[in-house]
């Protein structure tokens, strides 16, 4: 099974990270926005809502190309 069929709009970060671990990389934070609003496994971004509760939004991944996909929104 991979990645994304684990996944379902609107889990939570905490879901997520129970579900698949810890992040490769994260990204999005800022002074304003501690929690990460990005996660990436891989290849694939999971996008989520900005601030503590966010909730994901979608996931997403780019070919060499620089296309993006959307692989769940």
């Amino acid at each position: 099974m991979g990645i994304v069929e684990k996944l379902r709009v609107g889990m939570s970060r905490q879901e997520v990270l129970a579900v698949l671990g810890s992040p490769d990389d994260v990204g999005g934070t800022s002074r304003k926005y501690r929690e990460p609003s990005i996660f990436k496994y891989g290849e694939i971004e999971l996008h989520f809502e900005r601030g503590k509760d966010g909730r994901l939004l979608r996931a997403y991944t780019e070919d060499g190309q620089g296309v993006g996909t959307v692989l769940l929104a």
